[in-house]
Order: C-alpha cells, then structure tokens, then sequence
C-alpha cells in the first residue's frame, strides 16, 4: 500500500510549460463563470527511461527507430537515481492541460 507516497499524487502529475498559451475561453461556450477561474498552463507528460527504452528494443517490444523518436520528440531529459544507479528519463509532451483555481479562494490569498 503507497497511501502516505500517493498522498501528494497530483502535485507531481503535471509539468510547468514553457509556451505562454492563454486558456481557451471560446472553445466552451458560454459557460457561466468560466472567466472567474485563475488558470495555469501546464502540461501533461510521457516518461521514458533509457534503460526501460533499450530493455524494450532488447526484447522486441520497441523498434530502434521508436526510441530515437521518443528521444527526438522529447523537450527536457533528466537524470534521476534509482536503486540500480543513475538512468536518463526522456519527458515527451501529450497534451496541454489548464488547471483552474476559484477565485474566491485567490481572492483568499490575496491574489
């Protein structure tokens, strides 16, 4: 059981975007208010392992051509400790995402 690990899930499930996008008001419509939402640009994103990456190839699952995409569509790589020592994490972007924060709550906290 991972209870007190998945206490904080989604703070750790999006990444900070570096494209400025506005949210995109017109594609809902008039929802009522909508506009009153402090929303935040982030992303959603796919990790890769290199080690998993070349397991992958190793066993078939993967072709070489398939890991050199996800390592040329990647837009950061990281380097993250495991108990097995250091690997390469390759992050792919899947999609914009907008989170929304009330504004009675920003109001709240001053914002």
């Amino acid at each position: 059981m991972a209870f007190r690990e998945s206490l904080n899930y989604y703070d750790h499930v999006f990444h900070e975007s570096n494209d400025q996008k506005a949210f995109p008001v017109q594609q809902f419509g008039a929802v009522p208010g909508l506009q009153k939402w402090k929303w935040d640009h982030v992303i959603e994103t796919a990790d890769y392992c290199l080690s998993e990456l070349q397991e992958d190839v190793e066993l078939g699952v993967r072709t070489a051509k398939e890991v050199e995409s996800i390592k040329y569509r990647s837009y950061k790589t990281s380097t993250v400790k495991f108990s097995y020592g250091e690997d390469t994490v390759y992050h792919v972007k899947i999609r914009d995402v907008w989170l929304g924060e009330s504004s009675k709550r920003c109001k709240s906290a001053g914002i």
